[in-house]
């Protein structure tokens, strides 16, 4: 069973049931575990990163949201992961929770009474490849050619955006811009859910311009032309086969009075190995005109040194797997720590992604990061609630970190 690269995220309010289940977690193999202590946050994660979780793991009894009504919210975002249900009342209450999430057509994978037993969690975790691949794309399948263009040309992307913090001040540097689907009928879809039908259809390229161009004018909305607040942009690896993709950059950052750095283009490391040639051509071009270049997901890819040798590259960002568990795991300090010792060298700024506990914040700042995400300062959020927790971030941050 290989559950490494799976995400979970788990919904329990009592403290010694989460420490089993992260131990049982980690005794299989999982690295990338986010415990909440109730609905109403999960609800909220999963809104924004619904398309970033596998696994969701829900006790039925909770505070501020019980598992019934977490299982309402969770089916109106559609969410495409497993869930699993956990419950210490009787088995009839158990049973009739998953049936109620399965008339949601939620992908609930199975049901384990507490106290525990690991083999059964185990037991039910080998059903998670299988079960997933066929709703993820019995949903890709249902959605046709004209919902997407409507999606991308009418307006219905909603764009989130996560805080990225200064290590050696805790002062906002910028942001990471991410999107999702607001569909009408289907609610909101997280990137899983139409990124590989809107490549089938050759849209990534339409998508990502037209997130480049919100992007681009919210910056100068927030922070004006003379802020050194920084906006980061994923592409994909299809914008960047397009010769014209660096101009389209340059130019939509000139009609938004935004300079140019001030943007970043974030390139996922296992996208580099496309076209290489008219990569290398886009992306040193934007450097020319002091566009930031960011490689994302650092070592979880192929040909990375090689890479980092023939691309322009101002930004490294370091894979969650390496910072979330490297307080506890001797390997993933190791490799978090040789990458930004390797960083420094080649002068290329750090991004710590996958901040989650105050340890980890500790040790990125032990380490020498240049920067930090994750949820431990924000989880990705609209225009609206970033404003106000800019505002408040000064006053909060003293709280976090110390």
């Amino acid at each position: 069973m290989q559950i490494s690269n799976k995400r979970f995220l788990v919904i329990e309010d009592d403290n010694t049931t989460r420490a089993l289940i992260g131990l049982y977690l980690k005794g299989l193999g999982a690295n990338h575990i986010t415990i909440v202590d109730n609905g109403q946050i999960a609800i909220e994660i999963l809104a924004q990163e619904n398309a970033n979780f596998d696994v969701v793991i829900c006790d039925l009894r909770m505070p501020v949201m019980d598992g019934v009504q977490f299982l309402r919210h969770v089916a109106q975002l559609e969410f495409l992961g497993a869930i699993i249900l956990l419950s210490a009342a009787d088995k009839n209450i158990l049973q009739s929770a998953y049936q109620l999430a399965q008339s949601y057509n939620l992908n609930v994978i199975g049901s384990v009474s507490k106290p525990i037993n690991p083999s059964a969690l185990e037991k039910i975790l080998k059903t998670l490849g299988t079960v997933q691949k066929d709703l993820h794309k019995k949903l890709v399948e249902s959605i046709t050619e004209e919902e997407l263009h409507k999606g991308i040309n009418g307006q219905e992307l909603k764009y989130v955006f996560q805080p990225k913090i200064k290590v050696t001040t805790g002062e906002i540097s910028g942001v990471e811009v991410l999107t999702r689907w607001n569909h009408p009928v289907r609610g909101i879809l997280g990137p899983m859910a139409y990124i590989e039908l809107a490549q089938r259809l050759g849209l990534v390229s339409d998508l990502t311009r037209e997130i480049l161009k919100h992007a681009t004018s919210q910056t100068k909305t927030w922070m004006g032309q003379e802020s050194s607040f920084k906006t980061a942009i994923n592409v994909s690896a299809d914008s960047l086969k397009e010769h014209d993709f660096a101009d389209y950059v340059i130019t939509t950052a000139k009609e938004h009075g935004v300079k140019p750095d001030n943007i970043i283009i974030e390139v996922t490391e296992s996208q580099l190995v496309q076209d290489i040639k008219s990569t290398i051509e886009n992306l040193t071009r934007l450097r020319i005109n002091n566009i930031g270049v960011s490689i994302d997901d650092f070592g979880t890819g192929y040909s990375t040194l090689k890479q980092l040798k023939q691309i322009p590259f101002t930004e490294l960002k370091i894979d969650r797997m390496f910072v979330s568990d490297a307080t506890n795991d001797f390997s993933a300090r190791a490799i978090l720590e040789s990458t930004i010792e390797l960083a420094k060298k080649l002068q290329l700024q750090t991004v710590a992604e996958g901040v989650e506990t105050n340890e980890d914040w500790k040790l990125v700042e032990e380490l020498g990061c240049d920067y930090a995400q994750g949820y431990y300062f924000a989880m990705p959020m609209s225009v609206n609630k970033f404003k106000a927790w800019a505002i408040n971030w000064p006053e909060v941050s003293g709280e976090l970190l110390v």
